[in-house]
């Protein structure tokens, strides 16, 4: 079977169509509102109007109770008021043009803000509205009887909703907290870096970024102040912020904030260059192509910073260089400046406090008098330095971090910060690397075991009389050190998952001595799923760890009731006065023979009547009644009521039994 296939044939001749470009000019003004970030984007439009226009001030005269805002320039006033409404059609002359790049739309924004804007300047009125504006009626600029001779008066009625708010509080910063309304508040923020006059009600509003208020430097991007190389303060010491130029900076763009919210402190101002840097249109709130305009930015103030840092090394003492300015050298990217200073700032060494999983409870500083460390005192073995230690427990195999933080603490070996340090410094050479550790860990011989759960971590704790461990580098065959540890505790990883994290370990107590600290600070943050520390989390794990130790170093039966009833719940009355009770420590077996057992705790109640019958049956038959006959026939008796304890008034069971009565 044959299928055949039919093509649709065209037309025999289609018309051409001709396009051009069109405006829908209606709806776009109808809707041009949408194009504003804010209702109060028409404030900074017509502060830069006034200062495009030559003016000396400008003044807003707020009445939110007629709802009304009236602002006056001294500026050159308005020569052609055609050109108000002609959209994309700025109306500046040529110099202002080429300065500027002024978008001739942003006084569009003026009509969605108001019900009506009156304009006077040069003797002339004008009003209009947005029905006005939206259905493209001939207006008429007519004769002022009030004539306005010098600069602009603009009156706007029936203000929106929006810019008759009540303040909510600082926006770009401290400088609005006392600004009693949205747009006051909206003023200031504007205000903090014009280069005119701003007065609000009456009164002039702070400008500290005014460049007028500033000392500053012209770079490739434009007028930059930053507070402590611009105002040479250097008798100071440098806080980690105040060389900072990306954190806390303040950006202005023809001298309105742009881009950042602009803090009044901040300690970095930069007047960018309006020839190089452009904002998105219409209201000039963001930079065009940002992130490229903010990369040029950051490296040219990063350029100063090094600049100003070069300068200082060659003029300041090196401990003052040191002191001021290590962490600025490494945030900008100059570490070679610290290569050939043979001092290391307090500030990167850490002392190992206590053994812990946090590091801001496990690491301490120096004393305060110890403000450096010099290549010398490394040197001569004044100060041990170590780097690269491990900064958690159970990281990998065989690092056995718990066990390099105790000798630490004990030989008083210090940690260096390396991190950001050029791989020239000095540092590299005289200290040795933990990376290159090798840990090995012996004992005495293990005295008694038993074991214990830290979260999900398995630990064996041994008691012993004592442990060493040696440590030696894999790269330095002279380095080793040999800590013995005969009070106290350590820990020795010993079995990892498959992903290398460390899930098992040994704990070795030693006989004698003891610590504050515990394994569990080490592998437990005692912090519940909100991140909270839940501080009795951490008491139960220390009483029970008390516990286990206890035990293991032979303590009584009696001694470790004293030390845990305090911590027992226990409802107490009236009934229970002189009420006894006798608490066994049996075996969990019967076969006196026995020696690996599990001791556990029976408990007698000494109220009972079969209890006293058995004790009278066997002193009656008891010969001689002396303290160690009463002794086996009270054991006896009490063992009598407990279901397969096994216990026997004989040689054997006598080792392994303790009694106490409460």
């Amino acid at each position: 079977m044959t299928t055949t296939t039919t093509l649709a044939t065209a037309p025999a001749q289609i018309p051409e169509q001709s396009v051009v470009a069109g405006v829908n000019e209606k709806k776009l003004f109808s809707t041009m509102k949408h194009l504003f970030a804010t209702s109060f984007s028409l404030v900074g439009e017509l502060m830069q109007n006034a200062r495009r226009s030559g003016a000396t001030q400008i003044l807003f005269n707020f009445d939110p109770e007629a709802k009304t805002l009236e602002v006056i320039d001294d500026g050159c006033g308005i020569s052609d008021f055609g050109k108000l409404l002609a959209l994309c059609d700025s109306g500046w002359d040529e110099k202002v043009t080429l300065a500027d790049s002024p978008y001739g739309m942003g006084l569009f924004s003026l009509h969605f803000a108001c019900s009506r804007a009156t304009f006077r300047s040069n003797g002339l009125k004008l009003q209009t509205s947005l029905d006005d504006i939206v259905n493209k009626r001939q207006l008429v600029a007519v004769i002022d009887n009030d004539p306005v001779r010098l600069g602009t008066v603009l009156q706007l009625e029936g203000l929106s909703k929006d810019l008759l708010g009540k303040s909510i509080g600082p926006h770009f910063g401290r400088s609005t907290a006392n600004a009693s309304s949205r747009m006051e508040a909206c003023i200031i923020e504007l205000a903090m870096g014009f280069p005119i006059d701003v007065q609000f009600n009456g009164v002039s509003v702070p400008r500290p970024h005014a460049l007028e208020n500033l000392q500053t430097v012209l770079t490739p991007v434009g007028q930059v102040h930053i507070a402590h190389i611009m105002a040479r303060d250097h008798d100071k010491n440098v806080r980690g912020d105040e060389l900072d130029v990306v954190a806390g900076r303040a950006l202005y763009l023809q001298g309105l904030p742009i881009q950042v919210k602009n803090e009044i402190y901040a300690q970095t101002v930069v007047h960018l260059d309006s020839q190089r840097f452009a904002a998105i249109m219409p209201d000039r709130k963001a930079l065009y192509n940002a992130a490229d305009q903010l990369e040029e930015l950051r490296v040219t103030l990063r350029t100063l910073v090094q600049q100003f840092l070069v300068e200082q090394k060659a003029s300041l003492p090196a401990e003052t260089f040191v002191a001021k300015y290590w962490t600025a050298c490494l945030r900008h990217d100059v570490p070679t400046l610290l290569n050939d200073i043979p001092l290391l700032p307090r500030q990167i060494i850490s002392t190992i406090e206590t053994l812990a999983a946090d590091s801001e409870s496990r690491l301490g500083y120096l004393p305060r008098e110890t403000e450096f460390i010099s290549w010398k005192q490394i040197l001569n073995g004044e100060f041990k330095v170590w780097r690269d230690v491990p900064s958690y427990l159970g990281n990998s195999e065989g690092e056995q971090a718990g066990a390099l933080w105790r000798v630490m603490q004990l030989e008083n070996v210090v940690e260096v910060d390396t991190n950001g340090l050029d791989a020239g410094h000095w540092i590299f050479e005289a200290t040795p690397s933990a990376v290159d550790f090798k840990v090995a860990i012996t004992h005495s011989g293990i005295i008694a075991s038993d074991s214990t759960y830290f979260d999900d971590s398995a630990v064996d704790v041994h008691l012993v009389k004592s442990v060493q461990v040696v440590v030696t580098s894999t790269t330095d065959p002279s380095f080793e050190i040999a800590t013995a540890v005969d009070r106290g505790w350590i820990l020795e990883e010993v079995g990892h998952d498959s992903s290398g994290e460390v899930t098992q370990f040994k704990c070795f107590v030693t006989e004698s001595g003891s610590s504050w600290d515990f394994p569990g600070t080490l592998l437990s943050s005692y912090r519940d799923e909100h991140e909270v520390y839940r501080e009795e989390w951490e008491d139960d794990a220390r009483k029970s760890w008390r516990s286990v130790v206890a035990g293991l170093k032979g303590a009584s039966l009696a001694d470790q009731l004293a030390a845990a009833l305090p911590d027992v719940r226990m409802s107490l009355g009236n009934h229970n006065l002189g009420q006894m009770a006798l608490i066994y420590g049996a075996a969990d077996g019967s076969d006196p023979s026995v020696q690996n057992v599990s001791p556990q705790m029976e408990i007698v109640d000494l109220n009972a009547p079969e209890f006293w019958l058995a004790l009278a049956n066997l002193l009656a038959t008891a010969a001689g009644g002396s303290p160690e006959d009463l002794k086996k026939a009270f054991l006896t008796a009490a063992g009598s009521l407990v279901p397969g304890a096994g216990l026997m008034a004989n040689s054997s069971t006598e080792t392994r039994i303790q009694g106490s009565t409460s």
